[in-house]
């Protein structure tokens, strides 16, 4: 028969273990905070804004019950899609009021934001 070895973590290796644990969950909860709010601050500032109806209606909200942490940015404005995908929105129109608005606005946000969320990420395991 082959012996078999079992190592058994002591108490404070255990500990030391859970209070990492901790603080990653900590960290990766900052990180989805941060970038749910800069998400939605970009989206905003991209935003077409006439009556600014849609641009504060851009709401972000966050799911942190590990092991799933998530931020939910979005709006309830019925012809948001129509401005995000630029389907019959004039970006031009007379009124808008934002010299910065464009089409795609909470997708072009999400992408300016996720290199820097990766990028946490990653530091948050190292």
């Amino acid at each position: 028969m082959l012996p078999i070895e079992i190592k058994v973590l002591n108490k404070d290796k255990m500990n030391s273990l859970k209070l990492k644990q901790e603080q990653v969950i900590k960290n990766i909860q900052n990180i989805v905070k941060i970038s749910g709010f800069n998400v939605m601050s970009k989206a905003r500032d991209k935003c077409p804004v006439v009556t600014a109806n849609l641009r504060d209606s851009i709401t972000v909200e966050f799911l942190m019950s590990a092991p799933n942490f998530g931020a939910k940015i979005y709006t309830n404005v019925v012809y948001a899609s129509e401005q995000e995908y630029n389907t019959t929105y004039n970006h031009n129109h007379p009124q808008q009021k934002n010299s910065k608005a464009t089409w795609g606005f909470l997708r072009k946000s999400l992408q300016e934001v996720q290199p820097e969320f990766k990028e946490a990420i990653r530091e948050a395991f190292a």
